[in-house]
Parts: structure tokens; sequence; C-alpha cells
């Protein structure tokens, strides 16, 4: 980590710590992710997999506020039930975070900001 990310990481919304291993591991990464700064304004898709669409939100909304301290440009955000119709939830999620990321990079291209 670079001297001027130590900031960054220290104040950046991190997700609460949690108990099983999977999702401290998941913690760790976006920690780790956040502090490197390769998010920085960047477009970033997340959903949560659960057995019904009331689970799952309040992880959600930690990652929102984590992904709010880079800027990020979040797309989708709810909890996606597994089952029936999954596998074509997610694909419109990714069908999203692609236009917007191709958008943004047009911006880029012309000068925006």
């Amino acid at each position: 980590m670079a001297p001027g990310d130590r900031g960054l990481r220290r104040h950046s919304h991190r997700v609460a710590g949690v108990r099983p291993q999977p999702a401290r591991a998941l913690k760790n990464g976006v920690d780790w992710v956040i502090g490197s700064g390769e998010l920085e304004r960047k477009v970033v898709a997340i959903t949560a997999a659960v057995p019904s669409p009331e689970r799952g939100r309040l992880g959600l909304q930690a990652l929102r506020q984590t992904l709010s301290a880079v800027s990020a440009t979040i797309v989708g955000g709810d909890p996606i039930a597994r089952g029936a119709g999954f596998d074509d939830r997610v694909e419109v999620l990714i069908s999203r975070s692609s236009t917007r990321s191709a958008g943004r990079r047009r911006a880029t291209l012309r000068g925006a900001p």
C-alpha cells in the first residue's frame, strides 16, 4: 500500500466485520481493493445471490457505503433470489454494468469529467 493510500483505506467506510470465513475473506478482499484505488470512479455492479428477495439487503447496504468512499458508480444493488429466472436477472445486471461502463469510456474520450 502506498503512503497516500493509508488515509483512504482508514476512512473507506469498510464493510463491518462478519463472522463466517467466506464472508470475512470477501470483506478483506473488498478492503484491499478499496485501499488499492482500483475502483476509484469506476462502474461497479453489486448484488447478492440469496434464497429469498428479502435477504442480503444489509450486506449490500454496507457494500454500497464502502464503494461510495471511492466515488464508484454503482449499478444494481438489489438481492437476486436463486431459482427460476436467476440467470436472466444476473445477465440483465451485467448488461447494465457494461452499458454504463461503455458510456463512461466514451465520455472520457470526449474529455468530459
